[in-house]
């Protein structure tokens, strides 16, 4: 991969991470801090295949892509983890939880974005012009990759993702999985115009069918666990609660067996 167009890529997904992450501040809106999430979950991508074809010196180094954003990243995930909650409830469930439910949720949500504001506004970010200066620099001194290398990250990630759906029962390994499946797909989709011309650029619809199943599985995980910590610390013990629950369970079932029909 040429070193001109990772640096032109990976300067833009900065800029698009910081314009969200200060609208996020400014607005207060869920899609802002969703697609700053986005930039830096692709940033990571690329961070990832530095880690891969750059000398070992440049560890250091390439930590500093992401390392100042990681406390805000965490306090924007947990609040991401329940808007996600919501809409699985709204898109993926008929039955519909106990209305307490829902205000436990929201009432969470509160919380947690008044903790990722907190976190927001005290942190101390590089700006574009800054991070552009480091990145150029870093690629300079420390890239040593090329189109063979590119994919050969990807065929690793792909063959770790494998083996831990594989290998293991439904679970964090899953989890873990669908990051490097995702890492592939964001890869693709970002070099997608140098690539054109690759047979493994048609991989991307296989990674995104992948990382979006394992996704809508997790989801349903999630909302499994944040009901069970609702039902005990509540004590609703409805039959609307009961039917909820019953079909979360299914669903993941259904998700289970959609994912390990597809390897």
């Amino acid at each position: 991969m040429e070193k001109n167009l990772i640096y032109a890529i990976g300067k833009e997904q900065y800029a698009l991470f910081l314009d969200n992450f200060n609208m996020s501040i400014r607005k207060g809106e869920s899609e802002y801090i969703h697609h700053s999430r986005v930039a830096m979950k692709r940033l990571v991508a690329i961070k990832e295949y530095l880690n891969y074809s750059c000398s070992d010196d440049a560890n250091e180094a390439l930590n500093q892509i992401d390392l100042p954003v990681k406390p805000v990243y965490k306090a924007s995930g947990k609040v991401r983890n329940l808007q996600v909650a919501l809409l699985t409830i709204s898109d993926y469930i008929k039955a519909k939880p106990p209305a307490e439910f829902i205000d436990y949720i929201m009432r969470k949500l509160q919380k947690r974005k008044n903790k990722y504001f907190q976190v927001a506004n005290e942190i101390s970010l590089l700006d574009e012009d800054m991070f552009s200066a480091f990145f150029s620099q870093l690629l300079n001194q420390a890239y040593k990759g090329n189109r063979d290398l590119f994919f050969q990250h990807l065929e690793r990630n792909a063959t770790l993702a494998g083996s831990l759906i594989e290998a293991h029962p439904p679970g964090k390994e899953w989890h873990d999985a669908r990051r490097w499946f995702k890492r592939n797909y964001l890869l693709l989709q970002m070099f997608e115009s140098d690539l054109l011309s690759h047979p493994e650029t048609g991989k991307v619809v296989y990674y995104r069918h992948i990382e979006q199943l394992i996704g809508q599985w997790h989801d349903l995980m999630y909302l499994k666990k944040v009901t069970a910590k609702f039902e005990a610390k509540s004590g609703v013990e409805s039959k609307e609660l009961k039917s909820f629950k019953n079909e979360i369970a299914d669903s993941m079932l259904k998700f289970e067996h959609e994912i390990r029909q597809s390897f």
